[in-house]
């Protein structure tokens, strides 16, 4: 179980890192910790890296380490090629004794073009639907008007949320606006008998809009941290985007 959630982790630390640095080409290169106490006092520790890669044509390299517990550390590679319109998904062999399929997976990004049907259709007449106002005092399907539910019951307590802007900082040379976001949950809210507590600290550099630090504090989880460890603002290879020459591609029967 703390397994998967260090994963859960991971994967969503990486997506942001690969959303903000879309905008700038690059390479970047962060470190994820993990860090959780048990009940009974256990400390976890746990430190992997990832790497983002991106040209001026768009394409993009992400690469995360999993390291899990007794087991060899492997890299997974997925490129996304919005040049060519196709994206591949492949592993690497990192730690000793890690062993991987030599293969690649191949995704067609954009669907083939459609043949024109030589059968000509009348153009559709779209009809507006026709939607009665509700009752006075009554919310629409999905929505709910002042504290009440759509039964009239008293809804559930929502998490108080609040937002802080923490200025600037520097990390790695890096120019960063931090902001904070605190959202602490009442009683009852999981089942908890007191109020939990999560903040989520963000750091993202002024001019390139690319992540440079992110802090997720949950005492159910722990604290998961990504640091930018290095940047090289050269343009990379073209080769960087491709999978390795001695790989083949898995081709899969549909």
């Amino acid at each position: 179980m703390l397994s998967r959630l260090f994963v859960v982790a991971l994967l969503t630390s990486s997506a942001v890192v690969a959303t903000s640095a879309q905008h700038q080409p690059g390479t970047y290169t962060y470190i994820h910790t993990t860090q959780q106490t048990l009940a009974d006092g256990t400390h976890i520790l746990r430190t992997t890296h990832s790497t983002t890669i991106r040209d001026g044509y768009g394409r993009m390299r992400l690469e995360n380490e999993t390291d899990l517990p007794g087991r060899p550390v492997i890299r997974t590679v997925n490129i996304t090629d919005p040049v060519a319109g196709v994206s591949y998904f492949y592993q690497e062999a990192v730690g000793e004794g890690a062993y991987v399929s030599h293969t690649y997976t191949r995704t067609e990004m954009y669907p083939p073009a459609q043949l024109t049907s030589k059968i000509s259709t009348p153009p559709r007449t779209r009809i507006a639907p026709t939607v009665s106002a509700p009752p006075s005092g009554a919310g629409m399907v999905g929505f709910t008007t002042g504290n009440t539910s759509p039964s009239g019951a008293a809804s559930l307590p929502r998490p108080e949320v609040k937002s802080e802007d923490l200025g600037f900082d520097t990390v790695q040379g890096v120019s960063c606006k931090s902001r904070r976001i605190t959202e602490v949950y009442p009683v009852n809210y999981f089942g908890n008998d007191r109020p939990i507590t999560v903040t989520r600290e963000s750091c993202f550099a002024a001019d390139s809009g690319m992540a440079v630090r992110n802090v997720n504090d949950d005492p159910r989880l722990g604290t998961s941290t990504t640091l930018l460890e290095s940047v090289n603002l050269t343009e990379p290879a073209a080769n960087v985007f491709q999978p390795p020459p001695d790989y083949t591609e898995n081709k899969q029967n549909h």
